[in-house]
């Protein structure tokens, strides 16, 4: 076989695949398990205080909003259901035989950002649309001017803000002046 023919071989786009970390499903099964049981504990000492916590009850109903990580579960098209109190223990061991049925490893493994539904939703930590940017960037104007300072003044300190793009801020600035 011809060195060339090495190329025939050769596929860059496996690169992702060589890279990717495992998913362990089992891991995030058992975590989402848990999570689930946690909530009967907490229904019945009416543990209101709970970080994350996926549910709320009233009028004897309990509304149970599966999340995993801080982001809501689709299950079976569904991301809150309204169960009456006295069968939320059925509910929740239907969950928990889906779960560990493996019926939603897509909806788990999606959470920790290797699936296609955390890739297309979340940003990175600090970034803003740009149209975020712009109402930022009004919202500190106008705060300034109401306490008393010059426009010049404000859009030193803007300018100064690396967190605002300079286009925005000249863009954002026009507007006031053209007000003014």
């Amino acid at each position: 076989m011809p060195l060339s023919d090495l190329f025939k071989l050769h596929d860059p786009a496996l690169e992702d695949d060589f890279n990717k970390k495992p998913y362990k499903a089992d891991k995030d099964r058992a975590a989402f398990i848990k999570a689930l049981e946690a909530i009967k504990g907490q229904i019945k000492a009416k543990n209101t205080k709970v970080p994350n916590r996926m549910w709320s009850i009233a009028n004897e109903v309990v509304k149970l909003t599966p999340n995993f990580k801080g982001r809501p579960i689709t299950i079976m098209g569904e991301k809150t259901f309204f169960i009456p109190e006295n069968h939320l223990d059925q509910a929740i061991a239907t969950i928990k035989e889906g779960v560990e049925a493996g019926d939603l490893d897509g909806e788990l493994e999606g959470v920790d950002g290797q699936g296609a539904a955390t890739a297309a939703t979340a940003k990175p930590k600090g970034t803003r649309e740009p149209s975020d940017q712009k109402s930022g960037i009004r919202k500190s104007i106008g705060t300034r001017l109401k306490k008393g300072q010059k426009l010049a003044d404000i859009e030193t300190v803007l300018r100064a803000n690396s967190k605002y793009a300079p286009e925005d801020v000249t863009e954002v600035l026009a507007e006031y002046q053209q007000e003014a």
